[in-house]
């Protein structure tokens, strides 16, 4: 893999992280008038493809970067450390992404022009922050960093 400038995977992945963040959308799309429950089913399938994209793109980064470190990290522990530390990162993330993506599944729309219920306000605090998906970007761009200065 041939690098010109670095990539800031958290600049490139930043939608990703927003997407998985919050539902807020959702209640905000209830405010509005000509909300129907039909639209918020809708808009949960295209931000699922989004995700499903974005996680495409984000396996072949990593790929692509474990496959240009490997040989480097054959003579250098602390890289190899490294890029095994990354991996492990790598995969809770992808399961953490996958998980909320069918624990959203289970959040009931919102009413048209109504405040969230009490229900759907506490699965939505149960959801868990990505913050998985946010250290594997920070190991990717170190990672990033190190092919650089190879």
């Amino acid at each position: 893999m041939e690098h010109e400038r670095q990539i800031d995977y958290f600049e490139k992945y930043a939608p990703l992280l927003r997407l998985m963040a919050t539902e807020k959308d959702f209640d905000f799309l209830a405010s509005e008038q000509g909300y129907t429950s039909d639209l918020a089913i809708s808009y949960r399938g295209l931000r699922r493809e989004a995700v499903r994209g974005y996680l495409l793109e984000l396996a072949s980064d990593f790929e692509d970067l474990e496959e240009a470190l490997t040989p480097l990290a054959a003579s250098n522990e602390e890289l190899a450390r490294s890029l095994y530390e990354a991996r492990k990162t790598w995969t809770r993330a992808v399961l953490y992404l996958r998980a909320r993506l069918v624990l959203e599944l289970l959040l009931p729309t919102p009413k048209p022009r109504s405040s969230p219920g009490a229900f759907r306000r506490v699965l939505v605090r149960m959801l868990p922050e990505p913050t998985s998906a946010r250290k594997l970007l920070g190991a990717m761009n170190d990672l990033s960093r190190r092919l650089q200065v190879s």
